[in-house]
């Protein structure tokens, strides 16, 4: 098993148990699916963009108490601020600004 699946291995992506890498795989496949619905110029242009950002737009469940509401174990996440701008916050700051789609990313998140 790679050093991330083990570290990501245990991280919840929702309340019924489903592991956030599954569920962001699911979601990326999902959105893929979609785009290549459109032509293949756009498919080619926004590819790794939508993938990207479907596989990351959950990040901000890995925080410890939002895991312990999706384990039912808090009635509220307690976190001041919702998972998704804690995403876009961690990745506003650990997403290198030379990424090419940085602020699709961002944006979608």
């Amino acid at each position: 098993m790679s050093m991330v699946n083990e570290l990501v291995k245990d991280v919840l992506g929702k309340s019924n148990g489903l592991p956030l890498k599954l569920h962001s795989d699911i979601i990326s496949e999902t959105a893929l699916l979609f785009l290549r619905k459109m032509s293949p110029d756009n498919y080619n242009r926004f590819e790794n963009a939508v993938k990207y950002s479907a596989l990351l737009h959950d990040i901000g469940k890995a925080t410890v108490s939002f895991q312990k509401f999706l384990c039912g174990k808090l009635n509220k996440s307690g976190n001041k601020f919702r998972h998704n701008e804690i995403g876009w916050a961690f990745l506003s700051k650990y997403l290198s600004d030379d990424f090419n789609d940085r602020e699709y990313i961002l944006n979608t998140v």
